[in-house]
């Protein structure tokens, strides 16, 4: 019985499926590769239907490989798969038309945005280059010099020079007065010392200073008393017609002014801003000197300085319409902006609005 046991699931184990893996022989229908100098190219095909080929040659900048190629095969699905491209100095460029495509853009660019973004590459490009031109002029060592410039003749240099030469030299004629030297060949070489001490040295003059005259010990007539008066008196004396001040206590305040040559200035203000800020608001005007009427009327407020007159000048009208989609950008930049800086503010109120803690009277342990 056991005998028949064992020989069943002998037969069973037997009898049962591989589960190995055995893979698809494919075939290589085609391999020519050729390989030069400065050059190769190859053309791989197999059974299953995949081919590829390339080519590349040392045309790119500084000898560098160009390539171009396609190859092709079937997708799992069924779909063939074709693909080309070209692997130069702008990098890896595909085509086919199983790759994704961005969407359009949901506006049209204007030209002049194109130029702008055209002109800021090429900027940095410049600057760029600059970098590295200043760079490799900071890095690069200066060959050395072969021949010496000329000695200094400043006043240090030339004194020690000839006490150095009057030293060595009264060296030289005490040591030979004293293995007994005749009393001529010692008079020889103390005019020889002499001659050496006095020769001339060669060098630079040191730049003379520029002389500044002495200064003058005399003083200038004062004025008269009538000078002054006849000069106070040729100045045209301009008459104030009207001043009204007049200051509340909420910081609100008004102006009216009037001189008696056609000034006028009347302002007002209150505290009707963010944050009680003053609001002002006003109006000034003058004759100009051709005799031009001037009006201006502005408003100051949380927007900033807004004056109106005609005599201002007006921007030139945009050369290209900007389409709303920028406007909104713009729009919403500038909110962002006063967003941050409404909460910088409050942050800053807050930090101050925070006491100080009171200094401990007591030391805590030793770190």
């Amino acid at each position: 019985m056991k005998f028949m046991v064992f020989a069943t699931l002998a037969a069973v184990a037997m009898a049962a499926p591989d589960g190995g893996f055995h893979s698809l022989q494919v075939p290589i229908l085609r391999d020519d590769r050729v390989q030069e100098e400065d050059s190769y190219s190859y053309d791989v095909e197999t059974g299953d239907g995949i081919r590829l080929s390339q080519s590349g040659s040392a045309t790119g900048p500084n000898g560098a490989v160009v390539k171009s190629g396609e190859f092709s095969y079937t997708a799992p699905d069924g779909t063939p798969i074709s693909l080309q491209y070209v692997a130069d100095e702008n990098g890896f460029q595909p085509e086919g038309d199983h790759l994704p495509v961005a969407p359009e853009f949901p506006h049209e660019i204007p030209q002049f945005v194109l130029d702008q973004i055209a002109k800021a590459a090429e900027e940095d490009a410049s600057a760029a280059r600059a970098e590295a031109a200043s760079f490799r002029a900071a890095t690069s060592v200066p060959a050395p010099s072969r021949v010496y410039g000329q000695p200094h003749n400043n006043a240090f240099s030339s004194q020690t020079e000839e006490s150095m030469t009057y030293y060595i030299i009264m060296n030289i004629v005490t040591d030979l007065t004293r293995h007994a030297i005749s009393d001529t060949l010692q008079v020889v070489l103390a005019s020889l010392c002499m001659v050496a001490v006095g020769a001339p040295q060669y060098g630079y003059q040191t730049p003379s200073q520029p002389v500044r005259p002495p200064p003058q010990p005399t003083y200038g007539i004062p004025a008269s008393a009538s000078t002054r008066q006849s000069a106070f008196e040729s100045v045209e004396q301009v008459p104030i017609l009207r001043d009204d001040r007049v200051h509340e206590g909420d910081g609100s305040y008004t102006i009216d002014v009037e001189t008696g040559n056609g000034i006028i200035l009347a302002e007002s203000g209150s505290p009707g801003g963010p944050e009680g800020s003053i609001v002002t608001a006003g109006e000034i005007s003058y004759t100009a000197p051709d005799g031009t009427p001037i009006t201006l009327k502005y408003v100051a407020d949380e927007n900033g300085f807004q004056p109106e007159g005609d005599h201002l000048p007006v921007a030139p009208e945009f050369p290209h319409e900007i389409p709303q989609f920028v406007l909104d950008q713009i729009a919403k930049a500038a909110e962002e902006d006063a967003a941050a800086a409404r909460a910088g503010a409050a942050s800053v109120r807050q930090a101050a609005s925070v006491p100080a803690p009171a200094p401990s009277q007591y030391y805590g342990p030793p770190q």
